[in-house]
Order: C-alpha cells, then structure tokens, then sequence
C-alpha cells in the first residue's frame, strides 16, 4: 500500500527506504536475503514493485551485513518501535501505516507551507 502511494506521489515527494528487519526472524530472513541478492538498484525495484515474498534465499554467509545492522542501530537510535515509520523533511514523523491515502499526502505537503 505504501509503495503504491510512493510510486504515484514520487514526482512530488522524495522517498527513502530503509530496510529494518523488525518484525522478528522472517523479516530478518528476508531482508538479508534482499539486501545480498540483488544490486542496490534491482533490491529498490524490487521493493517498489512490492515483490519481496519473490527473492530468492542467498548464501548469508558470504554476505556484508554491517549496513543492516546500521539501520537496526539507528532505529534504535531514532527510538522506532513499529513499522512503517514515517519522517518529514521538517523532521515530525508519522508512525504506522496510513488509513487515508489523501490525509498522508496532506501530511507530507504541510511542511510545504512553512
């Protein structure tokens, strides 16, 4: 749902994924599974595509795991607890996946009219 209102509002709006496995050991799985199996440029088709249950499972031994790790770090650092996490330009976050597709897009472009 998200990334189909990234994907429609992306001439607009700048949006920037940080994949965190948050949501325990099969988001884990397949978030190191994304991260190693594809280039940078494939794994964000991928994501905006919304085709994450499709990667194939890759050898994690022979992966770099650090930049994930990073983003669990600055989750915690951020004090993010659940997913999707939202974060303005201005700063003010949002947290939990939106209801109204239109009162999201409203709530990006308020900081606009500062």
């Amino acid at each position: 749902q998200i990334i189909e209102l990234a994907n429609k509002t992306s001439s607009e709006f700048r949006y920037e994924f940080i994949l965190v496995p948050a949501s325990g050991k099969t988001s884990e799985v397949t978030t190191v599974n994304m991260w190693c199996s594809q280039s940078q440029k494939d794994m964000a088709k991928t994501i905006l595509e919304g085709n994450v249950t499709d990667i194939p499972n890759f050898d994690q031994g022979k992966c770099e795991k650090k930049p994930i790790f990073m983003n669990l770090a600055l989750a915690s650092i951020l004090g993010i607890k659940s997913l999707p996490y939202f974060i303005r330009e201005d700063g003010i976050h949002k947290v939990g996946m939106p209801t109204n597709s239109q009162n999201f897009v409203d709530w990006l472009r308020l900081n606009e009219t500062k």
